[in-house]
């Protein structure tokens, strides 16, 4: 998988999966401890069914400690990494699904708002899911069920996979956070035009966009722009975009050694005074204190993993 070097993650290209309609399933492991898959964001929605071991997974710089039978959601291009935290190594199931199946398995008259569902990330978004929460849902028996169908496949397996992420998708759509609940009443047109300025944000929130230009970009006026922008994400366009930056500015800050005023750069802000005060009301801290913080914390583990 090519790397960025540029940033502290990388941005994983589309995968033609292996139904070959934007569905793509895999046992994946991880070695003991010292292993873990790089921060990166992708376009698909991407579901992990945790079967082995111990794991530690952060979304969004949130972190989750994983046990057997946990599931996590990674929402459309959110930055997520994985890490091993057993002295066995750790496995799980995969799922990832791309934004053109989710609308394919989907009525064409909510099928946006299904794809906004499972697109719009805050930190307030349920991600994680319990071995509890996933038996007792039925969750568990679909991933036991694409896992079959992944270590033994028959003439049937596509058929079975599509039926048990439909089931998945539905069954974490029944459960997912009041948050992110569309307005009903927007256009289906509406909805793909948001889902589409949404996309454009995380791909080029570098760039010294506005909710002008990215009306323009999605063919709509500025004033419903905003209004829409508004009833659908739950926040109006500008602080969106800020916590996308803000986003992207924790993980250069663990991630690369890069100074305070170049990461404002990079990440979209002009000016340092500004990133500072934008960064500390979305976290709480400043980006220097957030650096401070977390790598004291890596450098904790780093030393513990050493002494066990």
């Amino acid at each position: 998988m090519p790397i960025d070097n540029t940033n502290s993650y990388y941005i994983q290209p589309t995968i033609h999966l292996n139904t070959g309609d934007g569905i793509w399933v895999s046992s994946q492991t991880l070695g003991c401890r010292i292993n873990y898959v790089k921060p990166h964001i992708h376009p698909a929605i991407e579901i992990l069914y945790f079967t082995v071991g111990n794991s530690k997974v952060v979304v969004n710089g949130e972190e989750y400690m994983v046990s057997p039978g946990d599931m996590v959601l990674f929402r459309s291009n959110s930055i997520h990494e994985v890490y091993s935290m057993s002295d066995e190594p750790c496995t799980h199931l995969a799922l990832q699904i791309s934004p053109e199946q989710i609308i394919a398995l989907s009525s064409q008259e909510h099928s946006s708002s299904y794809l906004l569902r499972l697109s719009l990330s805050c930190h307030k978004d349920k991600c994680f899911w319990s071995s509890e929460e996933c038996e007792r849902n039925g969750l568990a028996e679909e991933f036991r069920i694409l896992r079959e169908e992944e270590q033994e496949p028959s003439c049937y397996s596509d058929l079975k996979t599509k039926i048990s992420v439909a089931r998945i998708l539905l069954k974490i759509l029944e459960d997912i956070s009041p948050n992110t609940k569309i307005n009903d009443e927007i256009d289906e047109a509406v909805s793909g035009c948001i889902y589409n300025a949404i996309v454009y944000i995380n791909k080029c929130y570098r760039d010294n966009i506005t909710a002008d230009i990215c009306a323009k970009k999605v063919f709509m006026s500025y004033g419903h722009f905003s209004r829409s922008f508004k009833r659908v994400t739950g926040a109006n366009f500008k602080d969106y975009l800020n916590t996308i930056r803000v986003n992207r500015a924790q993980k250069a800050l663990i991630g690369t050694n890069d100074s305070i005023s170049e990461i404002c750069k990079k990440c979209g802000f002009n000016t340092v005074s500004y990133f500072i005060s934008i960064f500390r009301r979305i976290t709480g801290t400043t980006p220097a204190v957030y650096r401070e913080i977390n790598r004291s914390k890596a450098s904790s583990e780093d030393m513990t993993d050493e002494t066990t």
